[in-house]
């Protein structure tokens, strides 16, 4: 005897009526069994990677049926009709839960599809029907942006470090400080919102808008997601074109227009507020896209290819402009325009940077070498003097934009490749991501660390909290007795803090 489906919308609920069950199973059981500190960390102190039983810990405290359901919720979630019952079991759970299910994704390193997770759920969601849940939502995804190393390097500090630092006025401070009580505390200075942030976690690549107000995603699935902060609705739909990777995303300064490269080959252009594709696929390319960036007047589009071309687009004819930018037997890994928009900076796979005219395509001066491994991430400083490069040879260098020298010695202390850098607004310092997932911020023009990643650490180098970069501005290292930012003074209150074998006494 055999069954057969005689309709495309019954075979339709035959295939979503296992992934409800299992995604209403599956919240349930991190409704009962998620919980704070869920594998019994012994300190603080210590990075997880330190912590020499930590595969133990987490095998016997997170079982195979919640590991699952932690990590693969949001997959069957984009397999079923988000029905009354369904949306009211995810909120129940997340706004209970959330941070504790942070801590197994950072636990098992796995925050970037925590990040898809909830950039999936929102896209599913009809927007408007909760304003509140949506905001709580984008969030978390701010959250993870900001936070997901912390989760990763050390996640006691989920909740001695990050929470504590977010802006007060935003859904999951407002939701769970009263929770943890002994913790540190921002006294003055804490903001109030969200600033401006970029970041890419785990092939996740994620835009802010300028002005902050918009968020652009791009997941390797192909699919480019907007949502207005402000009005917590997402803008049009998800922006899925192919089942091509999403590598890199870019807003246009006035945040109008974002630019997204693909595994394809192409790039596009988006509308940033209608979701709307403008024009054509920009084709031109003969191998993948690795890096996108607008010029500052929003007019051209410059972009980077595993084809070891450099090609610079008119936005919205969607013309190529002169001749591919081609010079060298390696690929293209990063792009930037200068402030004036009158020159490009590339960088390449064998280790240089080079610099273009725009719009004549001529190279200007030699290529800037120095570097010992593939240079990942370029950026002009906001006078357009310096140029900044990162490299898989854990280093970061300075270079002089017009003469090609290099400006002072390299600054060396990330202990992996480094994979973005970028100059602050007063020229004075840089800031360079490492995927030994830390940050640091340097004096651009004295080779001095202000800070390693951000950590605050003790006499013996056991870590005590960390600062995320918008309250860093002016602090040097982690024997400064007052931390003060030099354009915005922050005070700190260590009263209650608790940390160490002690850390637990956090959650009130």
């Amino acid at each position: 005897m055999s069954l057969r489906v005689v309709s495309a919308g019954m075979s339709s609920i035959f295939i979503m009526r296992p992934h409800r069950m299992i995604l209403l199973s599956g919240l349930h059981i991190m409704d009962e069994n998620l919980h704070f500190d869920m594998c019994k960390l012994p300190t603080s102190h210590l990075a997880n990677d330190d912590i020499a039983d930590l595969n133990n810990r987490i095998e016997k405290a997170i079982p195979e049926h919640l590991m699952y359901v932690c990590h693969f919720w949001g997959y069957h979630i984009q397999h079923v009709d988000l029905e009354k019952a369904i949306d009211e079991k995810l909120k129940n759970v997340l706004y209970s839960k959330l941070l504790y299910w942070f801590e197994v994704m950072g636990l098992t390193k796995n925050v970037g599809r925590a990040l898809e997770t909830l950039s999936g759920v929102i896209t599913r969601r009809q927007a408007g029907n909760d304003e509140a849940f949506d905001e709580f939502l984008l969030d978390g995804i701010r959250f993870l942006s900001a936070y997901g190393q912390i989760l990763t390097k050390s996640t006691p500090h989920l909740s001695l470090s990050a929470l504590p630092s977010m802006p007060s006025n935003t859904p999951i401070p407002m939701q769970f400080s009263h929770l943890l009580p002994n913790t540190l505390c921002v006294k003055m200075g804490g903001l109030k919102g969200w600033p401006a942030l970029r970041t890419t976690i785990e092939n996740i690549s994620v835009a802010f808008s300028p002005d902050g107000k918009h968020i652009a995603l791009g997941p390797d699935d192909g699919m480019v997601g907007v949502w207005d902060v402000f009005s917590k609705q997402q803008v049009g739909e998800a922006l899925e074109v192919h089942s091509s990777r999403v590598t890199s995303v870019a807003f246009s300064l006035d945040g109008k227009h974002i630019a997204s490269g693909y595994g394809d080959q192409m790039v596009r252009v988006w509308d940033a507020f209608s979701g709307q594709q403008v024009g054509e696929a920009l084709v031109g390319h003969l191998d993948v896209v690795t890096s996108v960036a607008f010029s500052p007047d929003g007019k051209h589009i410059a972009s980077g290819s595993d084809d070891r071309t450099v090609c610079v687009w008119d936005t919205f004819s969607g013309q190529q402009v002169g001749e591919a930018l081609e010079v060298h037997s390696s690929w293209v890994t990063s792009v930037a325009f200068s402030p004036d928009g009158k020159h490009i900076a590339s960088g390449y796979g064998h280790g240089t940077v080079c610099v273009w005219d725009t719009f004549s395509g001529q190279q200007v001066g030699e290529a800037l070498e120095g570097h010992s491994d593939v240079v990942t991430s370029v950026a002009f400083s906001p006078d357009g003097k310096h140029i900044a490069s990162g490299s898989d040879d854990k280093m970061v260098r300075v270079w002089d934009a017009f003469s090609g020298q290099q400006v002072g010695e390299a600054l060396e202390g990330h202990s992996s490749w480094v994979t973005s850098v970028a100059f602050s607004p007063d020229e004075k310092h840089i800031t360079s991501g490492s995927d030994d997932r830390t940050v640091c911020v340097w004096d651009a023009f004295s080779n001095m660390s202000l800070r390693t990643g951000g950590w605050v650490r003790g006499k013996r180098g056991e870590l005590l909290f960390w600062i995320p970069p918008w309250m860093r501005h002016g602090l040097y290292d982690s024997r400064t007795h007052l931390i003060v930012g030099r354009l915005q003074k922050f005070r700190l209150d260590f009263s209650r803090f608790v940390h160490g074998g002690d850390w637990q006494q956090c959650y009130g």
